[in-house]
Order: C-alpha cells, then structure tokens, then sequence
C-alpha cells in the first residue's frame, strides 16, 4: 500500500503492467539492442510481418493486353496489316509527326478524319462515344480492322461460345465497342442474317402486320367531323344499374368520350350522344360504327336526319375499315 501511494519510492521493476502505459499497447524500446527494428529507424526488410517493396512488380509495370488480344490475334502482324493500307499509314503519320501525304484527296480526308483517331504503340484507334442509356455517357477507343480481320472479328462478337448468337441489334452494339471498319453496320446485319445456326433455330416470324390502314388527317375538314361509336360490355353491374359503356372517338384529335348506361337501345344511344358529344363539340358530319341494331334502327335514322349526319357503317371482321 505504502508503494502505490509513494510511486516514486517504489522500484521502477516492480510497477504493475497497467501503470505508465495504456492497455493492449506494447511499450516503445528505448535501447538498439539486437534484432531493434525501432532504436536507430532502421527497418529489417527481411521481416515477414512487414511489406517488401522489392517483392513482386507494381501492378503498373504488368503487361495490359492489346485491344486485338481478344480476338485471338497476334498484336504485330495486325499493326503491319494496318500500314499496308495508305490511308492508315497515312492518317499514322499525320497524327505522331504531323506529316500529311502529297496527295490531296488523301491529305484532305486525313485532315477531315484526324480528330477521330489516335495512335497507341503504333495501333490506330478510333475514339468511340457510348450514349448515355443505364449510366453515364462515355467515350472509349477500338482498334481499327483491316478487313482481312472482319471475319473474326464478327465471329467473336457473335458466333462466339459467349457471345452465344446475338441478336442484330446486340451484335451491332458489341461490335461497336470492340472493333471499327468501314461499312461495319452493313456488314453485321449481313452476317447475322446469314447465320445458318440463328436461321435454324430462330426461324421466321409466324404473323404478319395486320391490313388496318391509318385514316389520313388531310380529309378530315377539322376536330369532331368524323367520331367513331362503339359499345362494351356487358360488364358487372353497378349500384346506378350500369352495366355497358358507350365509347365515341374523334378521329382528328384522337379525343374520346364514355359513358355508362344501363342498356344499349336506340333512345339510350341518342341520349347520350345529344347530351355527351353534340352539347359539348357540336354535331360531326360523319359518324362511324358497326352494324348494330341500336345504330341502325329507324330511332337512330331519324336522330341523323335531324342532325345531318352522314351515318356510315363498317364491314363486320374487317379492320380495314
């Protein structure tokens, strides 16, 4: 007891762990005895617990592979390839030495056309702009194809075991992340419609577009000349009785009207039209419907007359009409 109040009486030996330093804390060593990694500032390089900075390469220094890696070929040959065709190897020169060709419908489209491309070790590449459809937009570069090299190229963006026989739509989005030629689209919708294992598997479409034609605005003489009538229903009644709607549509500003009614006979179509179209956008000049018994009986003939309406009737399972 009498040490613990008089600490300075006390030998510095025998002090208890927890007094002087913090807990779960290894004390600082003071003297560089043997095997001291922190007396001098000296660091041991060979111990394991510690990084090596000479063991193993910067991630920088690993070879990056090519952009034509991924289609299986050999990196030297495609830039010899590349500078066999004149304007590359012209367009090359123009970009690292500023030299344009003597010719002047070359030296004129390697002036149009610089801006676009760039030269990585020697590789032309063409900047690409992605739109912007999930995330942001962006930009990236493809190597440019000789088109010895089209043919694999589109193998690998389409026949390939992972690219599993795309679509065209797909197929045309792959191609332009990976690759750039002259006429690419063309050549991709060709090749993909050739595809003897899409031909035979996906087949044709078994439909055809249906013959219903557009009714042209131009012989329209304005809004509400020409409505369209139907019915629907019957459906479950409401708490009013209702049970059907009747549908009128103008066919010029594709404006439609409903209204539930409880039956569908002549003095109830005439009611609601008079009421519901005629009062609010005046009376048509013509009135389109089908050949039922409430649009055709002599109550709804006379309800034309009256207005002056140029009653028509479509043809039963004919969208023609």
């Amino acid at each position: 007891m009498r040490d613990l109040l008089n600490p300075e009486a006390a030998d510095s030996g025998a002090l208890p762990s927890s007094v002087g330093e913090q807990e779960g804390e290894a004390p600082v060593p003071t003297t560089g005895g043997e095997g001291d990694e922190y007396a001098d500032g000296h660091v041991d390089e060979d111990d394991p617990g510690l990084p090596n900075e000479d063991v193993g390469a910067s991630p920088d220094d690993a070879p990056r592979p090519s952009p034509v890696d991924q289609f299986g070929l050999d990196f030297e040959l495609f830039v010899r390839a590349q500078q066999d065709v004149p304007w590359i190897k012209a367009l090359v020169a123009s970009l690292l030495d500023g030299a344009l060709p003597l010719d002047p419908f070359l030296r004129a489209t390697v002036l149009r056309v610089q801006s676009r491309f760039e030269v990585r070790e020697g590789l032309l590449l063409r900047r690409v702009h992605l739109p912007a459809r999930v995330g942001p937009a962006r930009s990236l570069t493809v190597p440019v194809v000789r088109l010895q090299y089209v043919e694999t190229v589109l193998h690998y963006c389409h026949s390939d075991i992972l690219s599993s026989h795309l679509g065209l739509t797909k197929t045309l989005e792959k191609v332009r992340r990976h690759a750039f030629w002259s006429g690419w689209r063309k050549d991709v919708t060709e090749y993909v419609r050739e595809c003897a294992r899409c031909g035979g598997g996906k087949g044709s479409r078994p439909w055809r577009a249906g013959l219903m034609q557009r009714m042209p605005v131009a012989d329209l003489a304005g809004p509400f000349s020409l409505l369209v009538v139907d019915t629907v229903g019957p459906l479950p009644e409401t708490e009013r009785g209702n049970k059907y709607i009747l549908v009128f549509v103008d066919y010029f500003t594709r404006w439609a009207e409903a209204f539930a009614v409880k039956k569908l006979d002549s003095v109830t179509f005439d009611e609601a039209m008079m009421n519901g179209v005629v009062a609010q956008h005046g009376v048509p000049s013509r009135l389109l419907s089908d050949n039922g018994k409430n649009f055709s009986s002599e109550v709804a003939k006379s309800f034309y007359q009256m207005l002056g309406i140029n009653k028509m009737f479509g043809a039963a399972y004919h969208p023609q009409t």
